[in-house]
């Protein structure tokens, strides 16, 4: 890859779809001064090409057919840009990052599973059953029903991929969510 040119932007397209791969080009074609220095559908292809130019951004399409695998390529590349594409073009050759919606949806689902978003009725729950409390006991101690503790306690196995009090409480101290 080229870093830091001036003038015209170098673009690499990768595209298991030769229609998609031309209407892209056709886009790209139409954006002042950017010009495609290498496309295919084929991942040893592209690799070839990208290896004999140089170029300042890969748009690579991931979600393509197993052989072509444009995961694994984007990979390589290290660089992976899909969604809108005159706004993504742009903003990259401006110098600015961009991230397209499909990709803020997925960083954000990612994290919210990584750090497990517990309601505070739920780590009220989960801090009651880490002391030993039955659902009843939890339930009066907090105001609420022996149903609605119930949901909460499955809603928090559910969470954590546990199925008994004992397994959430172990998973709880050893994930940091709740103090010894």
């Amino acid at each position: 890859m080229n870093e830091g040119t001036t003038g015209v932007r170098r673009v690499a397209l990768f595209d298991d779809h030769g229609i998609v791969r031309e209407g892209i080009k056709s886009i790209l074609l139409g954006l002042k001064d950017v010009q495609v220095v290498a496309e295919s559908g084929n991942v040893a292809d592209f690799l070839s090409q990208v290896r004999a130019c140089a170029f300042d951004l890969a748009l690579v399409d991931i979600s393509t057919s197993e052989e072509s695998d444009g995961v694994t390529l984007a990979r390589q590349l290290k660089t992976t840009f899909p969604g809108s594409l005159v706004a993504a073009v742009t903003q990259l050759l401006a110098g600015q990052r961009y991230i397209s919606s499909e990709v803020a949806h997925v960083l954000v689902t990612v994290w919210q599973s990584e750090t497990l978003l517990f309601t505070e009725r739920e780590r009220r729950v989960l801090d009651g059953l880490f002391r030993g409390r039955i659902n009843k006991e939890i339930a009066l101690e907090l105001g609420l029903s022996v149903k609605v503790v119930e949901k909460c306690r499955s809603a928090l196995m559910k969470k954590s991929g546990t199925r008994t009090a004992t397994e959430l409480s172990a998973w709880a101290i050893r994930e940091g969510h709740v103090e010894l």
